[in-house]
C-alpha cells in the first residue's frame, strides 16, 4: 500500500512505470496493489491508468465522499486506487458498487524514471 500523495509534493518516483515493475516483482501472482491517492490539487488517477495500461494490469478506484457529520467526526473525503495482474480480482467490488474501473486513455499520461509532467494533472478546484 502506497500513502505518500496527499501533500502538495508529489513523489514522482514512486508513481512511475518502473517503480510499479518494482512493486509486482515483490506481489504473488494475484497481489493487489493499493494506492491513496487523495490530493487537492493533482489528480493522479489518469497517472496510474496510463500505467496500468502499459503493464497490463486490472485496476479500479474509489472516491469516497463524506457527510457533513462524517466531518464533524474527523473524517475526510479519500480516493484509492487498486490494482493487480489478475484480470477478475475486483469483479466483487466493481458488482457490489463504489468501485469503477479505473478509467484511461491512450492519452493518458505515462510517467517513467526518464519523464513526468505534473503540470498535466493538476487540477484547480
Amino acid at each position: 500500500m502506497l500513502d505518500a500523495f496527499s501533500s502538495d509534493a508529489i513523489p514522482v518516483h514512486l508513481l512511475t512505470r518502473e517503480a510499479l515493475e518494482l512493486y509486482l516483482s515483490h506481489l504473488t501472482p494475484d497481489g493487489v496493489l493499493a494506492f491513496h491517492i487523495s490530493n487537492r490539487h493533482i489528480a493522479l488517477g489518469p497517472v496510474l491508468a496510463g500505467s496500468a495500461r502499459s503493464l497490463d494490469l486490472s485496476a479500479v478506484e474509489e472516491m469516497h465522499s463524506t457527510t457533513p457529520d462524517d466531518a464533524v467526526a474527523g473524517q475526510r473525503p479519500s480516493d484509492w486506487v487498486l490494482m493487480s495482474r489478475d484480470r477478475t480480482a475486483f469483479n466483487p467490488l466493481v458488482a457490489a458498487g463504489g468501485w469503477t474501473r479505473l478509467q484511461g486513455s491512450q492519452t493518458s499520461p505515462l510517467w517513467t524514471d526518464d519523464f513526468s509532467n505534473i503540470l498535466t494533472v493538476l487540477t484547480f478546484r
